[in-house]
């Protein structure tokens, strides 16, 4: 049995010595087959494993096992070379498939569509290894932090690099563009800017989460018709015809812009735009102007959508609702801190009449819960705006109709319009409901597939599908807030 097993081992080195030679590799091995184990590939080098001179003093050592007693006999010494002997074989018969699978994987790596992240890897050195961009990597799968990534994980990797994409894509014969992510982008901004819709973005460019895109990264713009962008009462418009001659629109003017952007926006002259709105001085604009734009038109089955729209993460456990609203405000250029509201806010059991509990309480129960819309309206009207509160009972008409105004709407969901069981209780001789992770957020557009918000619980924009969001909506009777100046 001792005869067979090193023959046996030398056969298996010998094979995969031959399979190496004929891919242009060159093994080298010692003569004796006992020894074969000490081969290496070209130039790396190999580890000395001559033994010391017999007159050194470690020869004399016993041998240590480890949960036995020294082994002193001659006998034990022998068995132990042949171990040792065994062992080194066996380790050569590995080293060369080792080998052999470094040689195959090398030449499949360029091909690859996904790449298990290896222990010291980072998103540098992979993006490196497949000539991409630590950005396009972050986005692709979503990664929030590209300095941490987690060995094991899997990863996508971009079929096309930056320069292959910035020639247009082949399957839509080379009609597509594309456009760098800048600081501040959002996936529904870039949509609205281009006319098209957040999901045809994720699914061109297969973006892992819609809510995370990198700075730096290159997304594929679908190609289509010309898309015009349209805006009734402040919302935006974007449609597949052309605006109709002589229906007026409104445009809120935002920070940075000026008569001319917002003429050439909408394709109309800056003359036309001054005298619409009596300016004397097309060089002086306002922030948080009301501009009337001659010649544009909203189309009904659109994406409508709440141009520059803010965002803000909570600053306390429980003050979604202090955020929302100001969210809302900063929207028309006078916002109301957050603090404002959270110091202003009465308390009460009844959220319909204050916050109840903590607002620096656990998120998700019902003792430490939160505010409804009544309480916040004083506190709009003090500093010049209108709150108005109405509850939808299931019909979208009245939140789409708020959005074609150009009023963002605060509304009351559960946290990731999840499924929760609706409780009553009393107070005063009234009863109220109560849901577990009650959340508010801030509605901004919409589509026919979903509902764009704003989430102060983590500041990021959301799309929710219409069917979860009247769930979760439906969960609070479609409360909802209106917020537009006074």
């Amino acid at each position: 049995m001792s005869s067979e097993s090193p023959q046996r081992t030398h056969d298996l080195v010998s094979l995969y010595a031959a399979r190496l030679e004929s891919r242009g590799y060159r093994w080298v091995a010692e003569s004796d087959p006992v020894q074969s184990t000490q081969a290496t590939m070209n130039q790396p080098a190999v580890e000395d494993r001559r033994q010391p001179a017999s007159g050194d003093s470690r020869l004399n050592r016993p041998i240590q096992h480890f949960g036995r007693r020294p082994a002193t006999s001659q006998r034990s010494h022998g068995r132990a070379r042949r171990a040792k002997r065994s062992r080194l074989q066996q380790a050569g018969a590995v080293s060369a498939l080792a080998a052999a699978a470094v040689l195959i994987g090398s030449q499949a790596a360029s091909a690859a569509s996904t790449h298990v992240v290896q222990p010291g890897e980072t998103l540098w050195s992979i993006a490196q290894e497949y000539n991409t961009t630590v950005p396009q990597l972050a986005t692709l799968n979503g990664v929030s932090d590209p300095n941490t990534i987690v060995a094991g994980s899997t990863l996508k990797i971009d079929p096309g690099s930056p320069a292959n994409l910035e020639a247009g894509s082949a399957d839509s014969g080379g009609a597509t563009r594309t456009y760098t992510v800048e600081a501040g982008d959002t996936l529904s901004k870039i949509a609205y800017q281009f006319g098209v819709t957040v999901p045809e973005l994720v699914n061109l460019n297969n973006i892992a989460n819609a809510n995370i895109i990198t700075v730096g990264a290159v997304l594929v713009i679908p190609a289509g018709e010309s898309s015009s962008s349209s805006v009734k009462d402040g919302a935006q418009t974007t449609a597949s015809t052309p605006a109709t001659a002589g229906s007026n629109a409104i445009h809120l003017v935002s920070a940075g812009e000026t008569l001319g952007s917002i003429a050439k926006q909408y394709g109309v002259t800056v003359e036309a735009l001054a005298r619409a709105n009596g300016i004397a001085d097309a060089n002086v604009l306002m922030t948080g102007t009301l501009l009337k734009v001659p010649g544009s038109a909203s189309v009904s089955d659109s994406t409508v959508m709440l141009r520059g729209m803010p965002t803000m993460h909570q600053s306390l456990p429980l003050s979604c609702e202090s955020a929302a609203a100001s969210i809302a405000t900063a929207y028309w250029g006078s916002q109301i801190s957050e603090w404002t509201f959270i110091n202003s806010l009465p308390q009460s059991p009844d959220p319909h009449l204050g916050f109840r509990g903590s607002m620096t309480g656990t998120f998700g129960g019902t003792t430490d819960y939160g505010v409804y819309a009544e309480p916040l309206v004083p506190i709009l009207n003090r500093y010049g705006f209108v709150g108005n509160v109405f509850y939808a009972q299931g019909n979208a008409d009245l939140l789409k109709d708020q959005i074609l105004a150009g009023h963002p709407v605060v509304v009351w969901i559960t946290n990731m319009t999840s499924v929760q069981q609706k409780t009553y209780d009393w107070y005063d001789g009234q009863r109220y409901a109560l849901v577990p992770q009650e959340h508010s957020v801030v509605v901004y557009g919409y589509d026919a597939n979903g509902v764009y918000v704003v989430d102060p619980g983590d500041g990021a924009y959301r799309t929710f599908s219409w069917d979860n969001f009247m769930r979760s909506w439906g969960y609070f009777d479609g409360m909802s807030l209106a917020v537009y100046p006074a």
